[in-house]
């Protein structure tokens, strides 16, 4: 049977009618495809400002909250996070990947003739200690009754969705775990302790077009039965790629089809049943530059794209009208490579700033040319969402050495735990505090910073010249180390070298010195005035118990002011 039949007097019909979303755009002209893919949707129902939104999936699904919750919608699932022991889990602990773990997620919390198997879901990995073999991998094994409990309140947690008209879910990959023995699919891979004692327990599966289906019918199904009435689901495909597989192909390949199977499931869902409908995020985020679209990993959503898309939605479903953004502007300010003169650019067209598209890029251009005073002139006009303008707020308030007021506005913000706005907050946080002079609370920060991202080297970079500037040289060569084991570039390596000169290591200094390419004309002359310094009968390497500035022996430099110290670093 075809997916869709349309019959020869529909298809005429369709061809008189102008719309351009029929045909695919052509290059050279503005378009909805580059620079950001936004693909045409209908929106067949209305949501209701402040209503409860019930959400399920695999990691894109927690962007999606995020957004969700700052404007104004409730997230009835999240409220778990106010328990101390899940706040320090983070929502991760809700992804669920494959399409079955979805099914039996929500089957387990709502339909009393599918209960949780705690024999067949809790395994034991050390003596006495316990997983939970359908939440993630990152959470430490427990004792049973401590993951007894955290089954039970997610359990409750996914009861939410009877309270709740709305439904999203985002579909994650087709590369699953199964477990044999009891029948039932595993929402992340075993353990391997759990591997290693019954090796005959779990396969992995890749599952087929037909099994996808079975699985994700099943789900609307429960839905259908024991969500509020009138239920409206929304459908996604995640655009996070498989980070990696478990099979014998390269990644891109089993990424692919994973993506390419679920996709057509979702059509086919929606083909299928009138209260369900696709949102093509998906197709916004694959279709644009993956320099634009993706993170440094390659892998993770680059925030812009994601708040574009959940705005989009939301927008859409609210029947709001969007600002409607100049994208020849936007682009022409997006691709300027000079950034004086970007700044121009954003600055002429200042009466612009109702439409978030512009204000976001007039704030983060005026941020970046350390314009603070008219960036919180602007965030004061501009309707931003919560969580994106407290940061940028912060950000221009640390410019302005408002250390107190930046502190105040950032320690109460809650923002997901592991998320990008995460690492916002606590990048500043290091600013804020070497600003008040708490190199301890700045060190808390940095290291905190460090254990949700693999590029910790950012925020060590600023621990490393705060501990230089207040003369702390033994910390600041630590961190320095740290830096220039991930980071060569010509700031961080005569940073380092200058400290080391000052204590008298004059000999690894000018290794650091020689290392730098001096590409700029900055770091070229600084590169050649450290370079002049004399390397002859360097003075002894000085105690660990105190590592002080040696007597003088390079050419008296001016220091640099707090504020200067804190332009550099964001320069950075």
């Amino acid at each position: 049977m075809p997916l869709v039949e349309i019959s020869a007097q529909e298809v005429l019909a369709h061809r008189s009618t102008d719309k351009a979303t029929r045909t695919w755009p052509v290059r050279g002209e503005v378009n909805r495809v580059e620079p950001i893919a936004r693909p045409d949707f209908d929106a067949p129902f209305q949501l209701i400002p402040g209503e409860n939104i019930f959400t399920i999936g695999s990691c894109f699904a927690r962007n999606v909250e995020s957004k969700l919750l700052d404007r104004g919608y409730r997230i009835p699932a999240l409220d778990i996070f106010k328990r101390e022991d899940f706040a320090k889990i983070g929502p991760s602990v809700l992804n669920n990947y494959g399409v079955p773990s979805i099914r039996q997620e929500i089957a387990w919390a709502v339909d009393p003739d599918f209960p949780f198997n705690e024999e067949a879901s809790f395994s034991e990995v050390v003596p006495g200690k316990f997983v939970d073999n359908h939440l993630t991998t990152g959470i430490r094994p427990a004792a049973y009754e401590i993951v007894k409990e955290r089954r039970e309140a997610i359990r409750g947690a996914m009861t939410a969705i009877k309270d709740c008209r709305v439904v999203v879910i985002t579909l994650g990959l087709t590369e699953v775990w199964y477990d044999k023995k009891h029948d039932i699919y595993v929402n992340t891979h075993p353990r391997l302790p759990v591997l290693e004692k019954d090796p005959d327990r779990f396969c992995l599966r890749v599952m087929s077009f037909d099994d996808t289906m079975e699985h994700l019918r099943k789900t609307m199904d429960t839905i259908d039965k024991f969500a509020a009435p009138g239920v409206q689901v929304i459908v996604t495909v995640s655009p996070v790629p498989m980070s990696s597989t478990h099979r014998k192909v390269d990644v891109m390949v089993a990424n692919t089809y994973s993506k390419s199977v679920l996709r057509s499931a979702a059509e086919h869902i929606v083909a299928e049943r009138e209260n369900v409908h696709y949102f093509p995020s998906y197709e916004s985020i694959v279709l644009t530059d993956r320099q634009r679209a993706f993170k440094h990993d390659m892998v993770h959503i680059e925030q812009e794209l994601v708040d574009l898309n959940v705005g989009r939605m939301v927008q859409a479903y609210t029947g709001e009208q969007a600002p409607q953004s100049d994208a020849t502007l936007l682009e022409e300010i997006a691709a300027s490579k000079d950034p004086r003169q970007k700044w121009q650019l954003v600055k002429k067209n200042r009466d612009k700033i109702a439409d978030p598209a512009f204000a976001t890029l007039f704030v983060r251009t005026a941020l970046n040319r350390r314009k603070f005073t008219e960036a919180l002139s602007a965030l004061d006009e501009a309707s931003l969402e919560i969580t994106e303008a407290a940061l940028y707020r912060a950000e221009a308030l640390i410019g302005l050495e408002r250390f107190d007021e930046a502190f105040s506005l950032l320690q109460p913000l809650i923002v997901p735990r592991k998320s990008q706005d995460e690492r916002s907050k606590l990048a500043l946080m290091v600013d804020i505090h070497i600003g008040m002079n708490n190199l301890d609370a700045a060190t808390a920060a940095a290291i905190a910073y460090g254990n949700i991202t693999r590029r910790k080297h950012k925020v060590y970079e600023k621990l490393a010249r705060g501990y230089r500037d207040v003369g702390q040289l033994k910390k600041s060569i630590h961190y320095f180390e740290q830096v220039v084991a991930v980071n060569q570039s010509d700031v961080a390596l005569l940073d380092f070298a200058e400290v080391l000169f000052k204590v008298g290591r004059h000999e690894e200094a000018h290794k650091l010195v020689a290392q730098a390419k001096g590409d700029t004309s900055t770091t070229r002359r600084r590169k050649e005035w450290l370079a002049s310094f004399a390397s002859s009968a360097p003075p002894p390497e000085p105690s660990e118990a105190t590592i002080a500035p040696p007597a003088r022996t390079m050419p008296p430099k001016p220091a640099p002011s707090l504020l200067q110290r804190l332009m550099g670093s964001f320069r950075r």
